[in-house]
């Protein structure tokens, strides 16, 4: 399962919009959805756990990186 949250990871890193279960399934066709749910929700926890500055959501019926609302008061320069 580690290399499949890398893939995704990346996936959702370059995607330009929310990447959507159905996108995610056409580019990794045989990979089960249950495998795919099951890594998301891992890598939803691994970014949740860690506390950095962004997190892994789902969102407009896809998941993509988010700005974590701690940050919201911050400068990153």
């Amino acid at each position: 399962m580690k290399d499949l949250k890398n893939i995704l990871e990346c996936l959702i890193f370059v995607s330009d919009e929310p990447l959507s279960m159905n996108r995610i399934k056409k580019i990794l066709p045989d990979v089960d959805v249950k495998e795919i749910r099951q890594a998301l929700i891992s890598l939803i926890e691994d970014y949740d756990a860690r506390e950095g500055g962004f997190h892994l959501r789902e969102v407009a019926g896809g998941y993509q990186f988010r700005s974590a609302p701690n940050t919201g008061n911050m400068s990153c320069a």
